[in-house]
């Protein structure tokens, strides 16, 4: 199958790529140089970059957000622990920057933030000091204050999935992976009144991210290690109490194993898309246990995936996470292509 039209841009960052999100307007990365950079959607032209991190001057960031409703406003996770909210006052028309930039703290971990996500009215936080938090932007402080509500869930929360927002958008779901190997999957529906389900993966090696298939009761989840595994947790049927799981080894070179960085689960289908250490793209069928297309390899490191939410635009950030350690590598830049939203679906029997 045709992939797209071939069109595709080259975005430059300098430094290495720590998460690509795209809206409805905007593409938007965060990087190691403390940058958070925002990108026109539509033809990837640069707009803007910014401090991701409101009190600490160049401070890594690790993970950013846009705001759905409202795409000026991002939020960051940065290694300092901070929780960050900015405005980048950007005209995505008009390719110019309309006024000062501004940020403020929304609250901090004790240990580095590693991952955000916005969620209906709510900052949804993780951290290495093992809390996941909600944290409420229209809080007026400047220094940050209290969560609304959070879960001591291990010593470290290594990833946060994307939200499931239930149907009737009266509650959500969050995924959170982390260094004791489990996946926590916690029903965020109220401020004070949620659940958290501690759920075994059968991965040994350090979990890197995870995704959850989609609005379900007992919805299921896929998790990737830096051992060049995924795990596949399928959701429970409604007459059967049972798991179904089973894991399978990608993203290798030989004899040399890379870790999965980053999945993208199109819930819709039950498919999934991985991107790895040894620089490949792969679209894989979570219920028929095969991969679909290997879409794009690359000269280093897939660092982070996005898609538009009408899957025709797709980010593949191309950049060196460190598995060999301090070495020279190509340069670190983001790929915007144009693509077939049909690539992402199952194929049938005969196909």
């Amino acid at each position: 199958m045709d992939v797209g039209d071939g069109r595709e841009q080259v975005l430059q960052l300098h430094d290495a790529v720590s998460a690509v999100r795209i809206g409805k307007e905007a593409l938007v990365t965060s990087s190691w140089d403390g940058l958070v950079s925002v990108f026109r959607l539509q033809d990837g032209a640069p707009l803007t970059s910014i401090l991701g991190c409101a009190e600490t001057d160049r401070c890594p960031v690790l993970d950013v957000a846009l705001r759905e409703d409202d795409e000026r406003w991002l939020y960051t996770a940065c290694l300092d622990g901070s929780v960050n909210e900015l405005n980048a006052e950007c005209d995505y028309q008009a390719l110019e920057i309309k006024s000062s930039h501004g940020s403020r703290k929304l609250g901090a971990h004790t240990k580095g933030a590693r991952n955000v996500a916005w969620l209906s009215g709510l900052v949804i936080s993780t951290g290495w000091d093992g809390l996941v938090c909600g944290w409420d932007p229209r809080q007026n402080t400047s220094q940050g204050g209290a969560p609304v509500w959070q879960h001591k869930l291990a010593e470290k929360c290594f990833a946060l999935s994307r939200p499931v927002v239930e149907d009737g958008n009266d509650g959500a779901r969050i995924a959170v992976a982390c260094s004791d190997n489990c996946v926590y999957d916690i029903d965020v529906r109220g401020r004070t009144d949620q659940t958290v389900s501690r759920r075994s993966c059968l991965l040994t090696h350090q979990l890197r991210c995870v995704e959850l298939f989609g609005s379900s009761e007992r919805t299921g989840f896929v998790a990737g290690s830096t051992e060049g595994r995924i795990a596949v947790h399928l959701p429970r049927s409604n007459t059967s109490s049972a798991e179904e799981a089973y894991a399978f080894r990608c993203h290798r070179r030989d004899t040399t194993i890379y870790p999965v960085n980053t999945l993208l689960m199109l819930r819709e289908h039950s498919t999934f898309v991985s991107g790895g250490g040894d620089g490949s793209v792969c679209i894989w069928d979570a219920l028929a246990r095969k991969k679909i297309m290997q879409l794009a390899t690359y000269d280093t490191s897939v660092s982070s995936l996005a898609l538009s939410s009408c899957q025709t635009r797709f980010a593949v950030a191309v950049s060196y996470t460190f598995e060999n350690g301090p070495v020279d590598h190509p340069p670190d830049r983001v790929i915007l292509r144009s693509v077939d939203p049909r690539i992402f679906a199952p194929r049938s029997s005969k196909s």
